[in-house]
């Protein structure tokens, strides 16, 4: 048994350097690099890998848990099950079925997942699509333009988190989304409110040029760079244009919508957040539940 120590650079992870001839153990290290690539929640990477045989298992890492943020640990465990998902794509991509379990272990409550490799078998397409994407993906901070998503790509995205055992909720109405932005606003709120929530969001920023593989840089906090002109600028300083990163998340948000006008002034304010909270009651309060599951 190993536990595999931090992957330096796993972007440099190429198909011609796979391990094709070396065993089981090996080859699922290697395949780790894609992994460890994945999304995660103010990218902490909360994830520990533990390879034996052709065995990988998959742990909570609790030290880059966000305990004021994340007290449940729901981001971590989503954060989690990205990262089992690019495994999952890299195994198939060098020609191995897969088999994945779940179940609880009392005396390991950490442990999240177990994923075995399989005979060899052809990668799908779509999956070799999606795992081409994981080196190029990144996350996007900027506002999404007003275009609607199509109908077509919504209905393959509902089918795509069917087939994981989850589901997909999509707000399309004006109103629907009013509502929702008025939570997101009321929430950054109350987690700018939070000294607790400040000081573990202002832990997990990082400086340009930061060597540290971990964490938000302020280049991707500010991609359009107004923090930075606006500490050039005289005018910008005293209060113009949008505020911008640089600064702590929570500071920067609070009492501020997520679209950057103060909450009084954004068109989601109090009185329409008191009726999205009854639009989105019924409804079971519907939330974005991304499980672990044992897909193809």
């Amino acid at each position: 048994m190993s536990a595999l120590p931090p992957v330096s650079d796993p972007r440099t992870a190429t198909d011609h350097a796979f391990p094709r001839d070396a065993a089981a153990a090996d080859q699922l290290r290697y395949m780790l690099n894609h992994a460890v690539l994945a999304p995660s929640v103010l990218n902490t990477q909360p994830w520990r890998f533990v390879v034996e045989g052709a065995e990988v298992r998959l742990y909570a890492d609790r030290t880059r848990q966000l305990h004021a943020v994340d007290p449940l640990g729901r981001g971590l465990a989503v954060s989690c099950g990205a990262a089992l998902m690019n495994l999952r794509l890299a195994a198939h991509h060098y020609g191995y079925a897969t088999a994945q379990a779940f179940e609880p272990d009392a005396a390991a409550p950490d442990l999240l997942a177990c994923l075995r490799l399989g005979p060899p078998a052809p990668v799908s397409a779509d999956e070799d699509v999606l795992f081409h994407a994981v080196v190029r993906r990144r996350t996007e901070h900027r506002a999404f333009g007003p275009e609607p998503v199509a109908a077509g790509v919504l209905a393959a995205l509902r089918a795509e988190a069917e087939a994981e055992g989850t589901h997909l909720f999509a707000f399309e109405g004006a109103e629907d989304k009013a509502a929702l932005a008025g939570l997101v606003a009321e929430a950054v709120r109350a987690q700018g409110a939070d000294p607790a929530q400040r000081d573990e969001l202002r832990d997990w920023l990082r400086p340009d040029r930061d060597p540290r593989p971990d964490g938000v840089p302020d280049a991707e906090q500010d991609p359009d760079g107004r923090d930075r002109r606006r500490r050039r600028c005289p005018r910008l300083r005293a209060g113009a244009g949008p505020a911008g990163g640089g600064r702590p998340a929570a500071e920067r948000g609070r009492g501020r919508s997520a679209g950057g006008r103060p909450a009084a002034q954004h068109p989601c304010g109090r009185g329409r957040l008191g009726r999205g909270r009854r639009r989105l009651a019924p409804r079971s309060a519907p939330r974005a539940l991304q499980r672990l599951s044992a897909g193809g």
